[in-house]
């Protein structure tokens, strides 16, 4: 994923099973930033099961946030242009 931030210029979303995404870029000086997991919509217990196994979370508390695409666009947009100064 770092690679493709470093060759898009700018912030990308990765997708997941069960719609689960992050969003990640880099800053002038090829520092990597993620952000996610979160969902779209509501997980069910067995999906967020599933993504606890896949990724081996061991806290079986941990649940993944479910977060609007409109506002992790928007908080990511403003982290990338402070750090950067490109408005995306």
């Amino acid at each position: 994923m770092k690679e493709k931030c470093q060759n898009a210029g700018m912030p990308i979303i990765h997708m997941e099973e069960d719609g689960i995404y992050y969003i990640a870029f880099c800053d002038n000086e090829e520092r990597f930033y993620i952000f996610g997991p979160a969902s779209a919509d509501t997980l069910s217990f067995a999906q967020q099961v599933s993504y606890r196994k896949r990724h081996k979370v061991l806290s079986q508390k941990y649940q993944v946030p479910k977060v609007s695409f409109a506002k992790s666009l928007n908080g990511v947009a403003l982290v990338y242009y402070m750090l950067t100064g490109r408005q995306v």
